[in-house]
């Protein structure tokens, strides 16, 4: 229910987004006399605030595809281990011997941001 609440939110938003979007750069356009007046600027803010907590992001990359060990360059190699629509298992696995790798510690790392993407 959840899911569908914050869709049909952004969906309701979509029109004044548009409009908060065109005043953003009327706002900060260097032809508009009043874009250069406090007024004028805060009425840009606030759109530029609006438009970024209402734009949808996309899930970026993890970015991590080596680490050194032993001043050795070891490659991650990144698996998705369980898939639920609240969250993903994901094994990042070093590229060494099965043996180093039993050796090595484990670590369970929990994203603190509940609700939004963790490389973020």
């Amino acid at each position: 229910m959840f899911y569908q609440a914050f869709e049909l939110t952004h969906a309701a938003l979509a029109p004044y987004r548009a409009m908060s979007q065109i005043a953003e750069h009327m706002n900060a356009c260097i032809y508009n006399p009043v874009s250069n007046t406090p007024m004028g600027k805060s009425i840009s803010a606030v759109c530029s605030v609006f438009n970024s907590i209402t734009k949808r992001y996309s899930k970026p990359e993890w970015d991590i595809s080596e680490t050194i060990q032993s001043n050795k360059s070891l490659i991650i190699h990144i698996e998705t281990v369980d898939s639920t629509p609240f969250c993903n298992l994901i094994k990042f696995q070093k590229q060494q011997s099965p043996k180093q790798s039993a050796t090595d510690p484990k670590a369970l790392i929990v994203a603190p941001l509940s609700g939004h993407y963790a490389t973020l």
